[in-house]
């Protein structure tokens, strides 16, 4: 795995794996070696231990994190080890799966993985999970050359009304490329507006993310990693959003997670961004930050 989110153990540079659960036995942390995310050293801890690593896992923009995306050089570095050492690379898409390219972020990244995986994104938001990648990794569920399948079993499998949104979205997405480079540049402007008006304020914040994804983190640096986040101010993180959801905007919290999608126009961005001024201009009047 290349992170953890509510504990951390170790150093940055070479971070423990530590539950994030209750329930968790140490055996199973045991079996798990945690990377640095946006770091150089990630790729030596897999030639470090390529003998005994089944798989990595990686999400190119982390969600739970606040937006934080993958740097490209850290991405190609990660992906070129494991295909050095003959390990497995997993692409987390569940939340960036079709929301940055076709190809999803690992895509965009120029990253190709061993397998990808996605969350309800695949069926046009109903309940659905899928796995995509390899043959030869794919076909395991059909039968290993030892005879033994790996079981790949879900409540909503093969629904048919799920699969029908899935495809209607994907025809959308596909003959409209368009959509794409329109929320880059939505995302791209809300981004920096919102950059500008923290900077106008003076506020010790920063604003994170990639294509229709931004988040929002009181830090006194740019945050790479969740490690970086662990500083935080979480009280004007809740306030912020709980004054964001007087004016009409719902952001996560703790953490700020948040998208645009190809429904919301100018207008929509113009009310975000203003919405943020009133909430951080009340905060700082009342010194909350």
């Amino acid at each position: 795995m290349l992170h953890s989110y509510t504990q951390l153990g170790g150093t940055a540079d070479r971070p423990a794996a530590v539950a994030d659960s209750a329930g968790v036995p140490p055996e199973v942390t045991g079996t798990v070696v945690t990377l640095p995310f946006n770091s150089d050293r990630a790729a030596e801890i897999i030639r470090e231990h390529a003998e005994d690593l089944a798989c990595v896992i990686v999400e190119p923009v982390l969600g739970g994190g606040g937006a934080l995306p993958a740097e490209r050089r850290f991405l190609q570095a990660v992906g070129d080890a494991c295909r050095e050492c003959g390990v497995v690379l997993i692409a987390d898409e569940v939340i960036t799966g079709f929301r940055l390219a076709p190809g999803g972020a690992a895509g965009l990244l120029g990253v190709r993985p061993d397998l990808t995986v996605f969350g309800k994104i695949v069926g046009g938001g109903l309940p659905v999970g899928a796995v995509c990648g390899r043959g030869d990794l794919v076909d395991r569920v059909l039968a290993g050359d030892d005879g033994l399948s790996v079981v790949a079993g879900g409540t909503h499998a093969a629904n048919p009304m799920t699969t029908a949104a899935g495809v209607a979205q994907l025809d959308v997405l596909l003959e409209n490329p368009e959509i794409y480079s329109t929320l880059e540049a939505r995302g791209d402007r809300l981004r920096s507006e919102l950059s500008a008006l923290v900077s106008r304020l003076g506020i010790s914040a920063h604003v994170t993310g990639a294509g229709s994804l931004w988040g929002f983190h009181f830090t006194d640096a740019k945050p790479a990693n969740v490690r970086d986040l662990h500083g935080s101010d979480k009280v004007a993180a809740r306030m912020l959003a709980a004054l964001l959801l007087r004016e009409g905007v719902f952001l996560s919290s703790p953490v700020h997670l948040a998208f645009l999608s190809s429904a919301h126009g100018e207008s929509e961005l113009d009310q975000i961004v203003a919405a943020h001024a009133t909430a951080l201009e009340r905060m700082k009047t009342e010194g909350i930050v």
